[in-house]
């Protein structure tokens, strides 16, 4: 059955109702409220923040049909991305259940058929179709598989077997016993080849450790002035305590053995004689003398940059190995890129990556999706990442151009894309999602024209529910302004259901020492299986044992 047909049963009967020719009319008798509506008809690129249960799926179909119905572009020339393959499916599905309920409209019914072939996908789909089309000059054939768990086999193999073919090279002995061999191997070589190592940007580790020591070196100078200020100071000062003159003598010491060696170039000279230095000076306590003062501020000082200071030194005086440790990872890289290309296997990080380089360096692939597409729209965007952000930027290049990077901004097509999220939804943050990109994506392009729209209306749930999360959430979130967290904006509410008493219930698990494992627990450990029993006994429906929603709170027992 096609498509078409199969939704065209399952809206026979809202054809009475839905005899309407503008875009006014349909939006009318669904009652969108003014931002609702000002998301479907915007025509500039735009960010719709878009909190829970607010509509923003609805207002993504009406935008699509509206495009369909105004005659200003066909199926095939609309792109619509999510995150997961469910949402796809569940955006085509309500996108032609809209087109089908309309479809007495003729630049409606003429798009029909076309559903069939609808750009309705994942992001991550979407980038495999374009990293399909040219993954041949990374060495890959059309076929490859995406498979997060085999490559990190993969990974693994490649480092334990490089490592015992390496194992008496002096650099892999130098790491082996400075991390352990099992460190080596579990933490160092197989996430570097994982998450770093990808067919389209080999990494010039060579290039990569000769800037290595130039911020090494710039780091060292910085903190080794600083110190000859510290020393300074503290052996200007009276000696009239033990705790001046222990502070004087490392000072004098650090000053005559390690500073001096550094200025004369002799870095490994330098870093053999930190062992030889007296004690570090403690902190002098609770002081209230002007100059005990003093000293503890000097003393605090030097040990605030003392870790880096080390670091940096370590680093130079340790250079050749620092060189060929470089060298070898570039022939692991090698040797890891060669197996992933026999085995066919990328992860999802490769792929997007890929694809972006794709799309840069095969500038007639790029023209091509560039005429094809002329609306984009993407959902869920708050779990995506700044490589997903640069491939739909290149998309939305401005026709006449073609330039050799990721366009910014003000070189994008006006009003080609329009990006759907909930900052307080990421939850993806494990496979790479950026929710800092969201964020900043409304000011960017709102200094080139473009437009930033909140929909603020929860119309899922009861306004009882919604006022005492506008209560809670302000202190849960309180002082979360880092640009990796999600910042509280107020919901707005509809008009209560007669009839419908809303319950708010607060499980609580503390959190407190248990003698039985992990293996042992049972429902009553689980919050989301308290939930679903709880919704049993009151015989409300459950599905796949999830409740629409539910709060746990982990708090502490102990003092």
């Amino acid at each position: 059955m096609s498509l078409s047909r199969y939704l065209q049963g399952k809206v026979q009967y809202t054809m009475s109702t839905s005899m309407h020719t503008t875009m006014d009319e349909i939006l009318a008798e669904r009652h969108l409220d003014e931002l609702q509506r000002a998301a479907v008809y915007t025509d500039s690129n735009t960010v719709v923040s878009a909190g829970a249960g607010s509509g923003k799926t609805t207002v993504l179909s009406y935008r699509y049909l509206r495009l369909i119905l105004e005659g200003r572009a066909r199926v095939p020339q609309i792109l619509t991305l999510t995150f997961t393959r469910k949402a796809a499916a569940e955006m085509l599905e309500r996108i032609g259940s809209m087109m089908l309920a309309h479809r007495e409209h003729p630049l409606v019914a003429r798009e029909i058929e076309s559903l069939e072939h609808a750009e309705i996908a994942t992001l991550d789909s979407f980038c495999a179709k374009i990293v399909r089309s040219d993954c041949r000059r990374y060495g890959f054939s059309p076929d490859f598989k995406q498979d997060e768990d085999l490559a990190r086999d993969l990974a693994s193999s490649a480092a334990l077997s490089f490592l015992h073919t390496h194992m008496h090279h002096h650099a892999v002995r130098h790491l082996i016993a400075v991390h352990s061999f099992g460190a080596l191997y579990e933490k160092i070589l197989t996430p570097l080849a994982v998450y770093h190592m990808c067919p389209s940007r080999i990494i010039d580790f060579p290039e990569a450790c000769s800037e290595q020591l130039v911020q090494m070196g710039e780091a060292l100078q910085a903190s080794a002035g600083m110190l000859e200020s510290y020393g300074a100071a503290i052996t200007a000062m009276d000696p009239r305590t033990a705790s001046f003159r222990n502070a004087a003598a490392f000072m004098t010491a650090l000053q005559d053995q390690v500073l001096s060696e550094i200025a004369s170039g002799n870095m490994i000279g330098a870093y053999e004689q930190i062992d030889q230095l007296p004690p570090m000076p403690r902190n002098v306590g609770r002081a209230t003398a002007d100059d005990l003062i003093e000293l503890k501020e000097h003393i605090t000082g030097v040990k605030e940059i003392w870790a880096e200071f080390l670091l940096a030194l370590y680093h130079l005086a340790h250079e050749e190995i620092l060189r060929d440790v470089y060298g070898l990872l570039a022939e692991f890289q090698q040797q890891f890129l060669t197996v992933k290309r026999a085995a066919g296997v990328l992860t999802f990080s490769d792929v997007a990556t890929m694809a972006v380089d794709i799309l840069i360096e095969n500038r007639e692939l790029r023209s091509y999706y560039k005429q094809q597409f002329s609306y984009i729209m993407i959902d869920e965007f708050q779990d995506n990442n700044d490589l997903q952000r640069q491939l739909l930027y290149l998309l939305s290049e401005k026709q006449e151009l073609l330039l050799d990077r990721v366009p910014e901004a003000h070189e994008l097509s006006e009003g080609k894309l329009f990006f759907v999220g909930d900052e307080k939804q990421s939850i993806y943050r494990f496979r790479g999602a950026d929710v800092r990109v969201f964020k900043a994506l409304s000011s960017e392009l709102a200094l080139c024209g473009g437009r930033s729209l909140s929909l603020v209306t929860n119309y899922r749930s009861e306004p009882g529910l919604i006022e005492t999360f506008n209560r809670i959430f302000p202190h849960v979130m309180e002082g979360f302004g880092a640009p990796y967290e999600a910042v509280f904006e107020a919901l707005g509410t509809r008009a209560a259901n007669a009839g419908v008493r809303p319950r708010l219930q607060l499980f609580i698990k503390p959190k407190e020492p248990s003698s039985r494992s992990s293996d042992d627990e049972g429902p009553e450990d689980d919050p989301s299986a308290m939930i679903a029993e709880e919704l049993q006994s009151k015989d409300q429906p459950v599905h796949d044992s999830e409740a629409e929603v539910g709060m746990s709170l982990g708090i502490s027992t102990s003092a």
